[in-house]
């Protein structure tokens, strides 16, 4: 695989992705998936922080796959990656989810920073979680190219799950969508490359 087609996926899950901002902005009526369990997740404004880092992550992630994977996991993940962007994105359109925000104070930084993502990020588009999405697919192919990073690549999902749900920016059942669809996602997308699942996917 030339490093052109390498990139002309990377260009393909771009433009899927890219649905997410018109649905984002024009969607006006859809169903609150807050459960019971959601009163009692406290609202940390720090974990705007790593809420807002994971995006530049996913960039680096994929373009470093894009020049150094090996091709055929490489295949995988693309695959994985485009038809679970494709499922989120006909989810957020024909079952509109949105979330319910806190009030919150703007008493320092951090509450103001929140804020801020607040005014630019409006409420729909909740699941499943395009964070944990993400998150999950990187962790899990990436533990695969290089299993000593397995724990730091896992342990990142811990935190963006944190970070969605710390910042309001998302509802309890929302990443455990974006683990489910990620999880299912990267199955298919070895089973597509390799036929069947290798043995060193666990």
């Amino acid at each position: 695989m030339t490093r052109t087609q390498r990139f002309l996926w990377l260009t393909a899950l771009a433009a899927v992705s890219v649905l997410y901002f018109p649905l984002n902005r024009l969607l006006t009526d859809g169903y609150n998936l807050k459960t019971a369990l959601d009163a009692y997740i406290p609202i940390i404004p720090e974990f705007v922080i790593p809420y807002l880092l994971f995006l530049p992550f996913w960039a680096g992630a994929f373009l470093w796959a894009a020049m150094k994977m090996e091709e055929t996991l490489f295949r995988a993940l693309m695959t994985a990656s485009i038809f679970a962007t494709s499922i989120a994105t006909l989810i957020y359109f024909v079952f509109p989810t949105y979330t319910e925000r806190p009030l919150i104070e703007a008493t320092d930084w951090a509450a103001r920073f929140l804020q801020t993502l607040y005014s630019h990020d409006e409420v729909f588009n909740a699941f499943p979680s395009g964070h944990v999405l993400y998150t999950t697919l990187i962790a899990l192919f990436g533990s695969l190219w290089k299993p000593r990073w397995s724990l730091w690549l896992h342990g990142s999902v811990a935190l963006v799950i944190a970070s969605t749900l710390f910042t309001g920016q998302h509802h309890l059942l929302d990443p455990i969508g974006g683990l489910a669809l990620g999880w299912g996602s990267y199955r298919l997308g070895l089973w597509m490359e390799y036929g069947w699942k290798p043995a060193w996917a666990t």
